[in-house]
């Protein structure tokens, strides 16, 4: 019977297997073609969800984008926010996870708690 460590590994290497086929996949299913449109349908409609945006675009579906960012700017509108108070809660909430990472730093150099933190989340999420 495998014991939480031999449970541990196995569940980290399947995790890096299962990203580095997706990588793989990933590579033969989009060109540069698609990059440069992601790229371009971002540099339009920033405020689009970065998941529905890559959705649409990678699907084929960048005609809808116009429409999509309409939707998206009367619902921000409606609920009175704007793609700048997104994204300055976004940096907020950067900054305080890069003071947390530094406080643990400071206080654990090893990083022996926050490889503990790692470890409970993991068992967390395999039972």
């Amino acid at each position: 019977m495998p014991n939480v460590s031999d449970k541990l590994h196995q569940a980290l290497v399947d995790a890096a297997a299962a990203e580095e086929a997706r990588m793989e996949n990933y590579k033969t299913l989009y060109t540069e073609n698609d990059a440069y449109r992601l790229a371009n349908a971002y540099a339009q409609y920033p405020w689009i969800n970065p998941e529905i945006l890559v959705t649409t675009v990678l699907s084929g579906n960048d005609d809808v984008l116009p429409r999509l960012s309409d939707y998206a700017l009367a619902q921000m509108a409606k609920a009175r926010i704007s793609p700048y108070d997104i994204s300055r809660q976004d940096e907020i909430h950067s900054m305080v996870r890069e003071g947390y990472a530094a406080g643990m730093a400071n206080e654990d150099p090893e990083g022996n708690v926050a490889l503990q933190q790692y470890q409970e989340s993991v068992r967390r999420r395999i039972r």
